[in-house]
């Protein structure tokens, strides 16, 4: 399950993560990943992505992954969410 509450464990500041590079890196559209992130901040179970499902769990742990600063090791994050 995709926590909205999702920690920063290490010391360093999250890096702004583009749903594009998100996309690129789990293979689907933009907007899918815009749809997906908004539901974690929307309350009215009125969105159109839910983040459950496998495809929300894979744009989950990408974004986790490359705001933490891991854009460099794209193909990396690739391996871990085609897991």
């Amino acid at each position: 399950m995709c926590n909205k509450n999702m920690v920063n464990k290490s010391n360093s500041p999250k890096k702004r993560v583009s749903n594009k590079l998100v996309a690129e890196v789990v293979n689907c559209a933009p907007c899918t990943v815009t749809q997906v992130l908004n539901s974690l901040n929307d309350d009215t179970n009125k969105t159109v992505r839910n983040p459950d499902t496998e495809l929300g769990q894979k744009i989950c742990v990408a974004h986790m992954l490359l705001s933490e600063g891991m854009e460099d090791l794209v193909t990396r994050v690739k391996k871990i969410v085609a897991a």
